[in-house]
């Protein structure tokens, strides 16, 4: 939480720890794929067939990402464990996920699928809400909201008008966590589909 709450970057971290104070933009981007694959449990084979990072890289990475962040690793056993108890999760702001006829066979896929749910979900509904947020604040005739590409919002702006955008936008972003958390109550998320 250390790294979080202190405003760092944890790929730049990650990149620091393996390549040094220097690293460059590819180590930052190597350490980028690594940190999301480990979490979604990609192992050094898929990382050399898919970012083409030697195994021998990324084996060492993979070691010590879990022992650095133990806590990731036991959060993951009790979505698991959700899964296979309740057959289905709720996010933070109430949007389900059901998983039907687990086997053997698929289990991993859906073990990835339901870890994946939680961050990926919740980034979304924040998004969403901070879009909605946006699309009010702003003056209509000098900018829209164009598009939602996962947690990031694209507008169309006037050039006279960047700087006010971005100042909404920042606003709007950095608490619109505090805004949807509003929307919801943990007694309402579970009748929520």
């Amino acid at each position: 939480w250390d790294i979080y709450e202190s405003g760092r970057d944890l790929h730049s971290e990650c990149a620091t720890k393996f390549y040094g104070p220097n690293f460059t933009k590819h180590n930052r981007d190597v350490a980028k794929n690594v940190n999301f694959g480990v979490f979604y449990r990609q192992g050094a084979g898929t990382f050399q067939e898919k970012h083409n990072i030697p195994e021998s890289e990324a084996q060492p990475y993979i070691d010590w990402i879990w022992r650095t962040f133990t806590g990731v690793g036991e959060w993951e056993k009790t979505v698991e464990s959700e899964i296979h108890s309740k057959g289905r999760l709720v996010s933070p702001f109430g949007r389900k996920r059901r998983f039907h006829l687990i086997t053997e066979f698929n289990k991993q896929a859906i073990y990835r699928e339901g870890i994946n749910f939680y961050p990926q979900t919740t980034a979304s509904d924040l998004t969403l809400t901070s879009a909605i947020i946006i699309a009010r604040e702003i003056d209509p005739a000098k900018a829209t909201v164009v598009l939602l590409v996962h947690d990031s919002i694209l507008g169309d702006v006037q050039d006279s008008y960047v700087d006010e955008y971005k100042t909404i936008t920042h606003q709007v972003m950095t608490t619109s966590p505090k805004h949807t958390c509003l929307l919801y109550t943990s007694d309402a998320a579970d009748d929520l589909t």
